[in-house]
């Protein structure tokens, strides 16, 4: 994805870094919200519908949509995460660590294992055997399954504030040659986190640029790029140097979106959506694991299935009603396993804020003794 408007050059990145950002406006969730429920339904789409209904209408009428929403799906959310963590970026190695690459690494490394604890329970249940292990250690280094974005963050911010004082130019630019590089040369599983850096970097080294999109521009400006990125896709097997035209087409779609989602992010009918983008972690690590039980399930029921693959309106609503199910059930697992004491598997435990309560309550408690040893005195 090429640099944006703005991007400034040299040390003058820490202004812009530095300048407000505003934690609380709408679009930030509305952007992540989205992008998890395509991503939710492209693994459905390519984990379930197309080997199991190939033909039908699940995938004749959703697939394209998937495909069509692939230049903007994990860009739009690489560049709004990079673009939130900006102000971080300017903290000490200490700060970064304790608030981004540490709670990352920790939760990326307890989905893992429980990722891994569900598969082999499955091949248990089944009679069959499982290296659970060997999948856990192997994905520690190279993870390839779908809690690579977990992965991702933690070493993209972690490469971010390494390359720091480095001149934007020079990093944008490295960033925009791997991303090149990589639909060119076959890397295997890197291919999505070595691409992914780039939007990462433009978001966080160019938070001003982001705010000119999503403030200094009107609804004629978003209409209008909306139409050129739709082009675009459309167009996107005809269209020359396949691989700089990919980095393109996802600039043109993500300043889109950008341009259009804070006119939009009020809506009432989308705050559902928001509430998505704040809770991006349950859904992410959940839904794959519902997927498979869910694909168990057809897999065990033929009669079921057939009779989806022969309704064309089954078909149809499938998808559908299993992207909403599989949000509503992910909160809902989130909220349970909070109820009963389980919230250390969607955060890193704080140990020194837990001392720190600790202390205050013993000193609050050794206070109120003392003040009660001085009135019965």
């Amino acid at each position: 994805m090429p640099s944006p408007p703005s991007l400034a050059t040299g040390a003058s990145a820490a202004h812009h870094a530095t300048a407000p950002i505003a934690a609380r406006a709408l679009w930030p969730d509305l952007a992540r919200g989205a992008t998890v429920l395509l991503v939710v339904a492209m693994h459905l789409m390519y984990l379930q519908l197309v080997p199991l209904l190939h033909g039908t209408a699940a995938t004749t009428w959703h697939k394209p949509i998937v495909d069509w929403t692939t230049p903007l799906r994990m860009p739009l959310f690489f560049v709004v995460s990079g673009y939130l963590s900006a102000r971080m970026l300017q903290r000490s190695w200490r700060a970064g660590i304790s608030g981004r690459i540490a709670p990352r690494a920790y939760l990326y490394v307890v989905w893992l294992a429980i990722t891994a604890l569900t598969l082999l329970g499955f091949a248990v249940w089944d009679g069959e055997e499982y290296d659970a292990w060997g999948y856990f250690v192997s994905e520690l280094w190279q993870p390839t399954g779908v809690l690579w974005y977990i992965w991702a963050l933690a070493a993209f911010f972690l490469l971010a504030k390494a390359t720091q004082r480095l001149p934007d130019w020079l990093v944008v630019g490295a960033a925009a040659l791997s991303a090149i590089s990589v639909e060119l040369v076959d890397v295997g599983s890197w291919k999505s986190i070595i691409a992914g850096f780039l939007p990462f970097v433009v978001g966080a080294r160019a938070p001003q640029a982001i705010r000119t999109l999503t403030e200094r521009t009107d609804w004629r400006h978003g209409i209008a790029v909306l139409a050129l990125a739709i082009a675009l896709v459309a167009l996107r097997r005809e269209l020359p140097l396949p691989a700089i035209s990919h980095l393109v087409m996802s600039a043109v779609c993500v300043a889109a979106v950008l341009m259009l989602l804070p006119r939009i992010a009020h809506w009432r009918a989308l705050k559902p959506v928001r509430r998505v983008g704040r809770n991006t972690l349950a859904i992410f690590a959940l839904h794959p694991l519902l997927i498979i039980a869910a694909n168990r399930f057809l897999r065990d029921t033929p009669d079921v299935l057939e009779t989806i693959a022969a309704n064309p309106w089954l078909a149809f609503l499938l998808p559908i009603v299993e992207l909403l199910l599989v949000v509503i059930v992910s909160l809902g697992l989130e909220r349970g396993l909070r109820r009963i004491g389980l919230r250390h598997v969607f955060e890193m435990p704080r140990f020194r804020a837990q001392r720190r309560r600790v202390r205050g309550h013993l000193a609050a408690r050794q206070s109120e003794c003392t003040n009660s040893s001085s009135i019965s005195s």
